[in-house]
């Protein structure tokens, strides 16, 4: 049995992203391949202040390493002070004694001598604090200073594995980077959907009536209330302004903290006997019934949020979605879903020749929203006309059922793990000997996730 450490708690996963440790992107590691398990251990002080010789020894043979990188590409001992710095000292904590590796959840937060793999969703995400999401717009990510630093760190033999769950991101690194060793390690994987209650195909309409037809607008997992306007919430009151105006048949279940502006803004609508305000805790329980009973689930937003998506198509919820960047890697139009354009290349995009990741999220603030008078084209197509909802409810819940369970996600993470472990092995040999693992880079069918 192989250990590998989830570091759930420390400081920099709980700070960062809004504890990106406990996003639910990362259920899958309760359910763990065969031969593996993870750990996850609470730090404090006292395992900080045991650990701190290590980590001041290890912290110096980082910095001289990055120094001696950063001398022929003009980088100062500051610039590389600062780029060790941004690793955290006091935030991260070397893996428990009898782990073989750590997992990193979205940011490669590491400078210590430690074998390490990364899941991430973006390019962006592997520069923090150097690029920030949804602030990309002008970014010549190539050019920032911390960009060899970066490099070298993945290129490091002690980064055995990029895992991600988005094609356009893998390729992207590939593109990026423009190193083999780094397009060897980065493998895409479809991910895996754990339900909460499992349902059968049978019973994905026992909760709903015909009418009035219910869409469920849904913020971010942590309820963060910036999470209303990057999903598309003025999208969605001002489309339903409009619906309700004209006496549609339909409710709006808004399952989110709203800010005070948009409490005034939008008061009349709030307080109309179809609009339901849900801003307590739900049990997941309770979350699953509000998905079951709505017909449609409202996903306007500024990029991809996986998760949800993939909790509404499976208990039947159909998404109605924008263009922007990731999301129709999971929803296809008419067929799994509804795809509503004019987010992408505005708010979120790729950039062809360098396979970066550009957003820029503030047009997601404004009023009138971005999407609203798409939004509103389709949900009244939905409505005015015989709209086959049960058959793309259908497909959209085999394809989370067929493609995303957890069984069909292990065969391919376990292959990742197995081969980041053996590689990490070799390259010891190779150290041994007096070789790097850069001569001699492991050869990787880049995608693992079929079988």
């Amino acid at each position: 049995m192989k250990t590998i450490y989830f570091p759930r708690y420390q400081r920099a996963f709980c700070a960062t992203g809004d504890g990106v440790g406990s996003h639910p992107l990362f259920r899958h590691l309760a359910h763990p391949p065969d031969g593996y398990r993870f750990v996850s251990t609470p730090v404090g002080w006292p395992q900080w202040l045991a650990q701190l010789p290590v980590q001041c020894r290890n912290l110096w043979r980082r910095w001289r390493d990055l120094r001696v990188l950063g001398r022929p590409l003009g980088l100062s001992s500051l610039d590389t002070c600062k780029f060790v710095r941004t690793r955290g000292l006091s935030r991260i904590v070397p893996a428990p004694k009898g782990t073989v590796a750590s997992f990193l959840p979205t940011y490669p937060l590491t400078h210590l001598n430690e074998n390490w793999f990364l899941e991430t969703e973006d390019t962006t995400t592997v520069f923090d604090p150097y690029a920030l999401n949804g602030r990309t717009r002008d970014v010549r990510f190539r050019e920032l200073k911390a960009f060899p630093l970066i490099r070298q760190l993945l290129e490091s033999p002690r980064c055995l594995g990029i895992l991600t769950h988005v094609r356009s991101t893998q390729a992207g690194v590939i593109t990026l980077f423009q190193s083999d060793t780094i397009a060897n390690k980065t493998v895409f994987i479809p991910p895996a959907y754990v339900p909460i209650l499992p349902v059968l195909e049978g019973d994905l309409d026992s909760w709903r009536v015909s009418q009035p037809v219910r869409f469920f607008f849904h913020n971010s997992w942590n309820q963060d209330p910036n999470g209303f306007f990057l999903r598309g919430g003025v999208s969605v009151l001002e489309c339903f302004e409009r619906l309700l105006a004209r006496n549609y048949p339909v409710t709006l279940a808004l399952r989110s903290a709203l800010p005070p502006a948009i409490q005034n803004r939008f008061a009349p609508l709030l307080a109309h006997p179809g609009v339901e305000v849900l801003d307590r805790f739900m049990t997941a329980e309770e979350y699953v019934l509000l998905l079951r009973s709505s017909h449609y689930f409202l996903l306007p937003s500024a990029r991809l949020h996986v998760v949800s998506l993939m909790e509404a198509m499976y208990y039947g919820a159909v998404p109605i979605v924008s263009d922007g960047w990731g999301i129709q890697e999971y929803v296809e139009n008419q067929a799994t879903g509804h795809v509503v354009s004019g987010v992408y290349s505005v708010v979120s995009w790729i950039d062809a020749e360098t396979g970066t990741l550009h957003e820029d999220y503030d047009p997601m603030y404004r009023m009138p929203g971005i999407l609203t008078e798409a939004l509103t084209r389709c949900v009244t197509r939905l409505l005015d006309e015989t709209s086959d909802r049960a058959s793309v409810a259908l497909r959209a819940h085999r394809q989370v059922r067929d493609q995303h369970n957890i069984d069909l996600f292990n065969r391919g993470f376990s292959r990742f793990l197995d081969r980041g472990l053996v590689s990490r092995e070799a390259s010891r040999h190779q150290e041994a000997r007096g070789r790097s693992l850069h001569d001699q880079p492991v050869d990787n069918a880049r995608e693992l996730g079929r079988p």
